[in-house]
């Protein structure tokens, strides 16, 4: 669709929801410190042709916001990743080789 930006199909994302535990096998994330505290959760390991290659995030990248809902912990998570079943576009905040950047997505 252009830079950073996405277009998800919504059966592409339905299907993944509905299987959590192998969806969560596509990729790493792991809680990022900073000053004690989380300030978003830095990813690792995604698998090519996961939902999240097709959503263009990549290996380094630290996800901070989720349609401006900052990232500070694992339940929270996951309920916005739930929320992902209602919404037809979202952005995620993430800070790529230092720099923050904001992908936008459009699910249809």
């Amino acid at each position: 669709m252009g830079p950073n930006r996405y277009l998800l199909a919504r059966s592409t994302v339905d299907s993944n929801l509905n299987n959590m535990s192998q969806l969560l096998t596509q990729m790493r994330a792991v809680p990022n410190l900073q000053n004690g505290k989380s300030n978003g959760f830095s990813l690792s390991e995604i698998q090519p042709g996961s939902l999240f290659s097709q959503m263009g995030l990549r290996d380094g990248d630290l996800v901070q916001t989720i349609s401006g809902q900052d990232l500070s912990d694992p339940a929270q998570a996951m309920t916005l990743l739930n929320q992902l079943r209602n919404q037809q576009n979202i952005q995620i905040g993430v800070v790529r080789n230092g720099r923050p950047l904001v992908l936008n997505y459009n699910i249809r």
